[in-house]
């Protein structure tokens, strides 16, 4: 789902764009809805919203690592199982 807000920082106006899934708390968001985000003072247009993470998302960012590394394994174990023959 993509939530789209807008937000005052000081004199003017900034818009930003969320994707969330089904496992986020901003998820299924009514129009006019409130929620929190932190942005960077010195460049307003960079923010952050914390409630936009989920638990999937975080499963799915460690499986990944979890598949690079052994990745990496797998890749120096035959690099130098082979280097010894």
């Amino acid at each position: 789902m993509n939530i789209y807000f807008d937000y005052n920082v000081g004199s003017s106006s900034e818009t930003g764009k969320l994707f969330v899934d089904d496992n986020s708390s901003l998820y299924g968001m009514a129009q006019g809805e409130q929620f929190s985000i932190q942005f960077n003072p010195k460049r307003p247009a960079n923010y952050y919203c914390s409630e936009a993470k989920s638990l999937s998302q975080t499963i799915r960012r460690g499986v990944i690592m979890v598949g690079v590394a052994f990745a990496i394994v797998v890749f120096v174990v035959e690099f130098f199982g082979n280097s010894r023959r």
